[in-house]
């Protein structure tokens, strides 16, 4: 039977007052990706539309929003049920599978979840284990074989299965804290071929890092290695090397160059390394030059060493498209001599009116003597600079920065566009 008239407009007044009732499943879906998992679930109460939508959903992020009950961490067994049971009414493919929830830690429950999402076509993974021991990962992770971004934290990650070829998709790779040996940790690059960008954080030492990965873009390395090796990386423009070793310890026995150290690379155009590798330069490293370098970032510099501040003026020297350049200070207890004065009145005379140095960043400044010189100077010499950062230390600045930056106001400055910036942290 038809309805009638006043039924049809009576339909249309309902339709009318409640629009999200009637929203197309596709906007649907977009909503629902974009609110924590426990609000999406939810939503099954605003209408028929809604019911059980959130069960398809191809994004579970399991983090604090998810892991809280009034504001509260959940109990651990109420936490890993309530997980299993978000899984076990899914339907559908998982393309990304995060979980990160504070106060995570190892537990059979976590290779049971990496199982299931193995079987799901999942495409990101993110794995955070908040405290206690790292957890070993199970050799289903290597069956996910349409991985493109994998994130791991405080793991630990084996050997795995003779029958893995490698992920032949994966782009972005970012280890932190996971236990991996050498061997293993190349093997692993080099069996991603479409991999770009590249992580890794460790307070662990290796004997070598070989890096084989044709795509790769972005590098970050935070530990100890003996060795980098470079294989196959034409394509290399984003280099950050650090080390996790105090400046009194001997790091390694044998020197290196720089140019060993980026391994040739005429590409880089974005570079960030610490004191340790600065100094590598002084082994025959001014004898190139990085013409396509546009970013320089040098840490815990101490401008109270001659020999590092020698390295970073030859450095800066050999980057001629250089564009913006950032250093971090590191305070030294040593007091000044008189080798120190005639070291930076030499570099003074020193010309760098080729440099095309446009952006200057001077990060955690202790108001030293040698730090306010480097500071006259690179102002006396950028003819190129617009804008120049300084961010105090304010362990060591007890007035906030005010004086310095009263001082640095007062330095000529070779840019007439050159505006100086104070950054209160």
């Amino acid at each position: 039977m038809r309805a009638s008239f006043k039924e049809r407009r009576a339909s249309r007044k309902v339709r009318g007052s409640d629009k999200i009732s009637y929203l197309p499943n596709h906007v649907i879906d977009i909503i629902l990706t974009y609110v924590p998992l426990k609000d999406a679930a939810r939503t099954s109460i605003l209408s028929h539309q809604w019911r059980y939508k959130w069960v398809n959903l191809s994004t579970l992020v399991f983090d604090n929003t998810f892991g809280r009950v009034r504001n509260l961490v959940s109990s651990r067994y109420k936490l890993l049920m309530n997980i299993f049971q978000v899984l076990l009414v899914h339907d559908g493919p998982i393309y990304e599978f995060v979980l990160s929830v504070p106060g995570l830690e190892s537990c059979l429950e976590i290779d049971q979840y990496l199982n299931f999402v193995s079987k799901k076509g999942v495409q990101n993974i993110i794995l955070q284990i908040w405290k206690g021991k790292p957890h070993v990962l199970p050799q289903s992770l290597f069956s996910c074989l349409q991985l493109i971004h994998l994130s791991l934290c405080c793991c630990v990650l084996n050997k795995p299965p003779p029958a893995f070829r490698g992920f032949s998709k994966l782009v972005y790779l970012i280890l932190r804290e996971v236990a991996i040996d050498a061997e293993k940790l190349s093997s692993l690059i080099g069996k991603c071929p479409l991999l770009e960008h590249f992580t890794i954080e460790s307070s662990r030492s290796y004997d070598y890092l070989e890096v084989g990965a044709p795509n790769l873009k972005f590098l970050h390395c935070n530990a100890q290695f003996e060795n980098v090796i470079y294989v196959t990386t034409p394509l290399l423009a984003n280099i950050s090397m650090s080390l996790k070793v105090l400046r009194n310890e001997e790091a390694f026995e044998e020197e290196w160059t720089l140019l060993e150290l980026l391994g040739c690379h005429s590409v880089i155009e974005d570079l960030h390394l610490d004191y340790y590798y600065l100094k590598s330069w002084l082994k025959g490293g001014a004898c190139f030059s990085l013409d396509h370098l546009k970013v320089l970032k040098l840490s815990a510099i101490c401008f109270g060493m001659t020999n590092e501040v020698t390295c970073a003026h030859l450095l800066i020297s050999n980057c001629p498209n250089l564009q913006k350049l950032a250093f971090e200070a590191y305070s030294s207890q040593e007091g000044l001599t008189v080798h120190d004065v005639e070291f930076y009145v030499e570099l003074h005379q020193k010309d760098l009116s080729s440099c095309q140095v446009r952006e200057l960043e001077m990060l955690n400044i202790s108001v030293s003597w040698p730090e306010l010189e480097f500071i006259k100077i690179m102002l006396s010499k950028l003819l190129k600079l617009e804008k120049m950062l300084i961010a105090p230390n304010f362990k060591t600045v007890a007035d906030g920065g005010f004086n310095l930056l009263k001082e640095v106001a007062k330095f000529q400055r070779a840019s007439p566009k050159a505006v100086i910036k104070f950054k209160d942290w």
